[in-house]
C-alpha cells in the first residue's frame, strides 16, 4: 500500500468476499489501481483500495454501512483518526453536555 494514495480501509468485511466482489463494489466510485484483503480468521476482514484519484475515495467513504456479500461494512479513509473519519458515515455530530445535535455538512 503506497501511504500517499487514495486509500480506503473497508472493516468488517465478510470472510466469504473476494477481490473480485470488493473490486466491483468500489468499481462504481471510480477508477481502481489495488484491492487488498487481509485476512482475520472467520469472523470478519479488512479490505485495502486504492483509488487512482481523491474523488473516488470520497465517494467511497459515503458507502459506509453497505453490505458487501453478507456483512455490512465500514469505509474510512486510511491514514486518518476515526474521528476525523466519522466511522460509518454519520452526518451527526452530538455536541456534549447540550442535548442538541448539529448537522455537518
Amino acid at each position: 500500500m503506497d501511504p500517499g494514495g487514495f486509500i480506503a480501509e473497508v472493516v468488517g468485511l465478510s470472510p466469504k468476499a473476494t477481490e473480485k466482489d470488493v473490486h466491483d463494489f468500489f468499481s462504481y466510485c471510480g477508477a481502481l489501481e489495488h484491492v487488498e484483503i487481509i485476512r482475520n480468521g472467520e469472523d470478519a476482514c479488512t479490505a485495502y483500495v486504492t483509488f487512482k484519484d481523491a474523488y473516488a475515495l470520497e465517494t467511497a467513504v459515503l458507502l459506509s454501512g453497505a453490505t458487501i456479500v453478507d456483512q455490512p461494512i465500514c469505509i474510512i479513509r486510511w491514514g486518518t483518526n476515526e474521528d476525523e473519519s466519522h466511522t460509518w458515515g454519520s452526518p451527526w455530530n452530538f455536541e456534549e453536555n447540550s442535548g442538541s445535535t448539529v448537522s455537518v455538512h
